[in-house]
């Protein structure tokens, strides 16, 4: 199904053309100089879920109320996506980066265990 060709199609209800498949819409992102591609699906107040492959990373986002604005441009969710992307190149860095010395696996504990009493 997420290997069917995606067509560019006019929302009926917003007027704004966009690229969908079978349940999904794309939803390409711009920031700091590098363009994402996020795949998912859209809901009711906001609600959304996206995947972006290249980067091996999935937001969903749900509320419990209507939020302001259709589909991707939900206010909240707008800047809950832009947050994560301005983090991204930062991200990258760390990891591939060089192993930090200052990490120890042995004092490493799950969740879990961490509230245990």
């Amino acid at each position: 199904m997420l290997n069917e060709n995606l067509i560019v199609t006019k929302d009926i209800v917003t007027g704004a053309h966009a690229e969908r498949g079978r349940g999904t819409t794309v939803m390409h992102l711009k920031r700091n100089g590098h363009e994402y591609r996020l795949i998912g699906h859209t809901g009711l107040g906001g609600q959304n879920l996206r995947w972006d492959e290249e980067n091996k990373l999935v937001i969903a986002f749900l509320s419990n109320g209507l939020k302001g604005g259709l589909g991707d441009r939900a206010r909240t969710y707008v800047r809950l996506v832009e947050a994560i992307y301005d983090c991204l190149p930062r991200a990258k860095r760390i990891m591939e980066g060089p192993r930090s010395s200052h990490l120890d696996p042995s004092r490493m504990i799950s969740a879990r265990e961490s509230i245990k009493t």
